[in-house]
């Protein structure tokens, strides 16, 4: 109890960042890096969702270093939160926390959130509840399309991140291939008929195996240190990808000019299935395919489209963003 007590006389001095997947990460250091921020801090991952080589070396100041997501780890956590040594929490969402992580929550001073990928641009975000977070509450977004950001969005002070991080990528010399295929919902509409895919073809599974649609024949698989945000912006040749982050890097990144195949299920909200509409009508080498199941193309098949409206599409988003 001595030693307690004069932890607590410290006063708070840890930052905690909670990364579950690789925007989650790539926005927290952006963070660090803008604030230069020098705190004592510690990062829990997602093991599932953060390969080993995608955890850098802890570069942020005074980094204690990577711990795993999990009832241990947490319970180590709700400790020091009781001591009171944590001054701040950054966080994606609370989705599946449960009463451990609420518990953690109560007992520290400052909550912040991290951009989680695609949430900003849909009409309800998947995995953030607003409601369980007070108006104002900082979050850090990424900027690559603004314009197009969700509504809800204004219940939080929004921080700019700017542009996501990443450089555009070749591939090795000694890795030819004449198109790439970047796994993720909506990717299965594409290249369906024998013959459609361009060979050799690459594919890039993507890390969750819930969000893995792609089972037809591919010549390439994933190497270790390929990054799908880096090759869409790199790679000329044919590029073929469903709902993603990476989409919206394709999108206002990738030179308008070289072949890029987009396709969306039927799951997608109005409000993200606008702004890509958008985003595609203002590229010359784009294919948008979309699943059925929304109420304008009925329940079965798919519809195809090659040059999309940009007015009355345009005005439609527009609308529902000042609203």
């Amino acid at each position: 109890m001595r030693m307690a007590g004069r932890l607590r006389r410290l006063g708070p001095a840890l930052d905690v960042y909670f990364c579950f997947n690789a925007v989650n990460l790539a926005a927290a250091t952006v963070q660090r890096l803008q604030e230069q921020s020098r705190d004592w801090a510690i990062a829990f991952y997602e093991p599932t969702r953060l390969e080993a080589g995608s955890r850098p070396a802890w570069v942020w100041g005074r980094g204690l270093g990577w711990l795993p997501a999990g009832p241990l780890t947490l319970l180590l956590l709700l400790l020091l939160c009781w001591l009171g040594l944590v001054r701040r929490i950054y966080i994606p969402h609370r989705r599946e926390g449960g009463r451990l992580l609420a518990a953690i929550l109560a007992r520290v001073p400052q909550i912040l959130l991290l951009d989680d990928g695609l949430d900003q641009y849909r009409d309800q975000p998947r995995a953030l509840r607003p409601e369980q977070f007070s108006p104002g509450t900082p979050i850090y977004l990424f900027s690559d399309a603004v314009a197009f950001r969700a509504p809800w969005c204004r219940h939080f002070a929004c921080r700019e991140l700017g542009p996501f991080p990443v450089a555009a990528t070749q591939l090795p010399p000694d890795l030819a291939a004449a198109g790439l295929l970047i796994d993720s919902p909506g990717v299965e509409l594409l290249w369906r008929q024998p013959g459609a895919s361009p060979r050799p073809l690459l594919l890039l599974s993507h890390p969750y195996p819930g969000k893995r649609r792609w089972h037809g024949e591919v010549d390439l698989e994933r190497f270790p240190g390929c990054s799908a945000e880096g090759l869409i912006q790199g790679f000329p040749n044919p590029v073929a990808i469903g709902e993603s982050f990476t989409l919206i890097i394709g999108l206002t990144r990738r030179d308008a000019a070289w072949p890029l195949w987009v396709g969306l299920p039927a799951t997608v909200d109005d409000h993200f299935r606008s702004m890509v509409r958008v985003l595609c009508a203002r590229r010359s080498a784009t294919v948008l395919e979309e699943a059925a199941g929304s109420q304008e193309m009925g329940a079965t098949g798919s519809h195809t489209v090659v040059q999309p409206a940009t007015g009355m599409e345009a005005e439609s988003l527009a609308a529902r963003i000042e609203s």
